[in-house]
C-alpha cells in the first residue's frame, strides 16, 4: 500500500491504489464505473467529496475532521439525571456525497465509518463529522451496535441513506435500529430535532437491500 500521501484536491488515484491519505485541505474522489473497495485510511484535516458514477466502499475507519479554523459546533448535554444531547451551530459537512455517487460504510464488519468522536455523549458516540448526501449513503456496518452507537452524524441533503439489511429503515436520516420505546425517548427527540426528516419502518424478517 505504500506510505501515506499528504494531499488535497483530486485524490482519486491514491484512493484507487489503496494508499493512506492525510488530508491537508478539501479533497475529491471521482469514483469511476464499478464498485471500488478502499482499504486505506483517510486522516488529517479537510473535507471529502465523493463524486462520479458509482460506488466507493470504505473497509476501514477514517478519522479526518474539518480544519480547526472551520469548526464551531458545540455539543451540550443538559438534562441532569436524564441527559440528552443538543448540537448547536452544526459545522459545515466534512463529507459530501454528490448526486450519482454512492458512498458505502463498511463491508459487513464493524469498521468502515468516517468520523471523530470527541464528545462524551451518554449512551452513544456523537460524530463530529457532518455529512451532506445528494447521492446515496449505504450502511453495511454490523453488528447493530456499530450503527446505533456510532452512526450519529448531522446529515443533510436530498439523497438517501440505506441501512443494513438486518434493520431496514429507509430514511433521509439513519439514527439506528433500537426497538420501541427508544424512538419515544427524550434523547431521541432531542437528536431528531437536528434533521429535516426522520422516517422509520419496523423491521420485518426476510427483508434485504
Amino acid at each position: 500500500m505504500g506510505s501515506a500521501v499528504a494531499a488535497n484536491g483530486d485524490i482519486t488515484s491514491a484512493v484507487l491504489a489503496n494508499r493512506d491519505v492525510v488530508l491537508t485541505g478539501d479533497a475529491v474522489v471521482r469514483v469511476p464505473q464499478g464498485t471500488h473497495t478502499y482499504t486505506g485510511v483517510i486522516s488529517g484535516e479537510g473535507t471529502l467529496r465523493v463524486s462520479g458514477t458509482d460506488t466507493l466502499v470504505l473497509a476501514k475507519d477514517s478519522t479526518f475532521t474539518l480544519p480547526h479554523s472551520r469548526q464551531h459546533q458545540r455539543v451540550r448535554i443538559p438534562g441532569d439525571n436524564h441527559p440528552y444531547v443538543v448540537v448547536d451551530r452544526p459545522d459545515e459537512p466534512a463529507v459530501t456525497v454528490d448526486a450519482g455517487a454512492t458512498l458505502r460504510y463498511g463491508t459487513g464488519g464493524t469498521a468502515g465509518l468516517i468520523g471523530s468522536f470527541p464528545y462524551n455523549t451518554p449512551g452513544y458516540q456523537q460524530n463530529q463529522d457532518n455529512i451532506r448526501v445528494a447521492g446515496t449513503l449505504r450502511l453495511t456496518l454490523m453488528p447493530e451496535f456499530a450503527v446505533v452507537h456510532r452512526f450519529h452524524h448531522t446529515v443533510v441533503g436530498a439523497g438517501r441513506t440505506i441501512p443494513p439489511p438486518t434493520c431496514p429503515i429507509p430514511s433521509t436520516l439513519r439514527l439506528g435500529c433500537r426497538p420501541q420505546p427508544w424512538p419515544r425517548s427524550r434523547q431521541y427527540r432531542a437528536i431528531a430535532q437536528q434533521y429535516r426528516s426522520v422516517l422509520l419502518q419496523k423491521p420485518r424478517d426476510g427483508i434485504g437491500q
